[in-house]
């Protein structure tokens, strides 16, 4: 019986990788080649080679930047400034 920290040192051992603190791993995931996770990450899905994944669940960090922005829209809507007549 193979324990989860056996898996990722396998990983770490093939490429050079950076996992923020308290990464959480799903089982038979692939991690590429200098590819970096944020803290506090739940990755789920293939890394491919070179990308920046952040959230949880894990996602490309771009698309993590416009769904946090979207967020926050939703949940302070500014006031319209009213047209003059």
């Amino acid at each position: 019986m193979t324990r989860s920290w056996q898996r990722i040192v396998a990983i770490i051992a093939v490429a050079v990788l950076v996992l923020g603190g308290a990464v959480g791993l799903a089982d038979h995931i692939t991690i590429g080649k200098g590819a970096r996770v944020a803290a506090r990450s739940g990755l789920m899905h293939n890394v491919p080679d070179g990308e920046t994944w952040c959230g949880y669940p894990a996602v490309p960090i771009k698309q993590f930047f416009r769904q946090t922005a979207i967020l926050h829209k939703l949940a302070n809507p500014s006031k319209k400034k009213e047209s003059k007549e």
